[in-house]
């Protein structure tokens, strides 16, 4: 697969190892000064894709700022509020609500998807919500297939970009292995929907973005896009970025 980029958004969580940011030339600097010197070793170009960067430490900013382009055909520059599409990043996203159902007792870890999804094949295999969360299914990746990238552009239900996969051998046996596959995350999204009664992105507003005041964050979907929104770009063999191609979010 062509591999996807995005003007890229960097988050730092948690401690920092300052001997990460320092320089022995340069010992009387702030710290926002040697982190910013640091991103711009990676980002050195104000007029090329470039990233927004934040950096906590101890609950407080000490580096909000934005480095490049946001949008190279516009001449849009990225700012530190820029919006990113955080792509598999939706994962742990995800997760979470899956896990907030569990916790609800709604969902248990070691129900079998077929109980959700019944519509799916398993193979015969039992395969549990926890092998889904933890890529231990060993379902084929989905995005794996030759000819998905011919297909992105068509709008799918959850059910059928699953069973695209139809045919294909289980890898391995659920729980013996670690794999990554897309396929267990869609089947988790599909499994939220059923337990849940809403769509997708309902729920992730509903039950995480609205209560912790996640303004920015949501479903994305090319029709919603703002002058906010950082654009996508696709990397040739050859190295240069050009705009991404149109996908569908479905």
């Amino acid at each position: 697969m062509i591999q996807r980029m995005v003007s890229a958004a960097i988050v730092l969580f948690g401690i920092i190892s300052l001997s990460l940011v320092s320089r022995a030339e340069e010992p009387t600097l702030a710290l926002e000064q040697r982190l910013d010197r640091l991103v711009l070793d990676y980002y050195p170009s104000a007029t090329e894709l470039g990233a927004a960067v934040l950096v906590m430490v101890d609950g407080k900013p000490v580096l909000r700022k934005g480095y490049g382009m946001a949008d190279v055909k516009k001449g849009v520059k990225v700012t530190p509020d820029m919006i990113f599409r955080i792509a598999s990043i939706t994962k742990q996203f995800t997760a979470v609500a899956v896990l907030q159902l569990v916790q609800a007792g709604k969902v248990s870890l070691t129900d079998p998807i077929s109980k959700y999804v019944p519509e799916f094949d398993t193979r015969g295999k039992t395969i549990t919500i926890e092998n889904l969360l933890t890529h231990t299914s060993g379902l084929f990746n989905v995005t794996a297939l030759d000819d998905f990238d011919s297909q992105i552009t068509r709008d799918f239900k959850p059910i059928e970009v699953a069973n695209l996969i139809a045919g294909k051998p289980l890898e391995f046996e659920p729980g013996s292995q670690f794999k990554y596959s897309n396929t267990n995350y869609i089947l988790l999204g599909m499994l939220i929907e059923k337990v849940t009664g809403r769509t997708y992105a309902e729920n992730l507003e509903k039950s995480i973005a609205k209560p912790l005041g996640l303004t920015d964050t949501r479903y994305s979907r090319d029709d919603a896009l703002t002058t906010r929104h950082a654009r996508g770009y696709d990397q040739e063999s050859s190295g240069q970025c050009v705009p991404m191609k149109p996908m569908s979010m479905t």
